[in-house]
């Protein structure tokens, strides 16, 4: 097994708050004020701050055609947003802050993922450790361990075991044992499927500018990486579980 040194777990440790403890955070404030679907479409920008952060961070090339899939994909989060912006409810705008900041939060730990070179297995394990950490903190100076209905600890472990843990398991298996092109495209009919288990499981009626404006969203991203397979990049998990 790898021997880690100090600078290894502090990159463990702002990588677990950044990508885990931070994003999970303001996921689940931006659900308290939006629909499911609007926050769930609002944190599939996060490939779209990776393109931003690699230019600014990787120095990597800001083409034209990045701008233009850029551009289309905020066009698509505008038209997310047109309920919001007609009611002009301040509980609303605070959601799409908290989403926004989801986004950008995932975004920035992709890109800062993108330098190291972990074991996929070995990383998540101590991103998950120290988010867990950050997480219990607040939890314990505020008013202690919570009691948790026998429902709500069912729906812990399965944030938890399955769309966590599991998941990645999962995700990374396919990796190793299928075509990695095949099984990166595959993501884009994550957000499409989110929307149909936001219908049937809570119930929610699927907006029609939501639908189009994720169209234009996944559009964006696809046409920023010129139509090609690697839109995701495969050594990075992805969080599209929530």
């Amino acid at each position: 097994m790898r021997q880690f040194r100090l600078r290894d777990y502090l990159t463990f440790l702002y990588m677990g708050f950044i990508g885990v403890f931070l994003y999970t955070f303001l996921l689940f404030e931006a659900l308290r004020y939006l629909r499911a679907q609007e926050a769930f479409i609002l944190n599939y920008l996060w490939p779209i701050m990776v393109v931003i952060f690699s230019t600014v961070i990787l120095k990597e090339k800001f083409t034209l055609r990045k701008c233009g899939g850029v551009v289309i994909s905020f066009f698509g989060v505008l038209i997310v947003l047109a309920p919001a912006r007609a009611s002009l409810q301040f509980g609303s705008l605070k959601g799409v802050a908290f989403a926004v900041g989801c986004a950008i939060s995932y975004g920035l730990f992709s890109v800062l993922g993108k330098r190291r070179d972990y074991d996929r297995y070995v990383s998540m394990m101590f991103y998950y450790l120290f988010a867990s950490i950050f997480s219990a903190v607040p939890v314990l100076m505020r008013s202690g361990l919570p009691r948790l209905s026998i429902a709500q600890l069912l729906g812990v472990a399965w944030l938890g075991v399955f769309a966590n843990g599991v998941a990645f398991a999962f995700w990374f298996l396919s990796l190793r044992h299928g075509d990695t092109a095949r099984m990166s495209s595959l993501v884009f009919l994550t957000p499409f499927l989110s929307l149909v288990y936001i219908h049937f499981l809570l119930g929610e009626e699927i907006l029609f500018t939501s639908l189009l404006g994720l169209t234009l969203i996944v559009l964006g991203i696809l046409i920023q990486h010129g139509g090609r397979d690697r839109a995701f990049d495969p050594d990075l998990p992805h969080l599209e579980q929530y």
